[in-house]
């Protein structure tokens, strides 16, 4: 389904769909030129920033008192290029909420 919020930051690589369920979220896109660097392969900035935009909401998701989040730190490790057409996930769930 269409991704349910949207960003400034996101905008541009619309269009965005996302899965919800009750501990996380899951954002997906349809991979195009618009989301690639010079060499063609999916930019590793985008699944950056998506996954960030996803450990956010999935951690709202877990907290629901919680109306915002923000991101401290965040750590991708890359472990295959996409070309497009391509369709790819970016799950939030593997995210390990910290309390004080």
């Amino acid at each position: 389904m269409p991704h349910f919020k949207t960003s400034p930051v996101t905008a541009p690589w619309e269009p965005l769909f996302s899965r919800r369920s009750e501990r996380s979220v899951e954002i997906g896109l349809w991979l195009r030129q618009a989301h690639c660097n010079s060499r063609g392969l999916l930019h590793g900035g985008v699944i950056a920033a998506l996954a960030d935009n996803a450990m956010g909401l999935s951690c709202i998701a877990c907290r629901p008192q919680v109306k915002g989040a923000l991101t401290v730190s965040l750590n991708v490790d890359y472990v295959a290029s996409a070309n497009p057409p391509f369709s790819t996930p970016i799950d939030g769930s593997r995210v390990a909420p910290r309390s004080r």
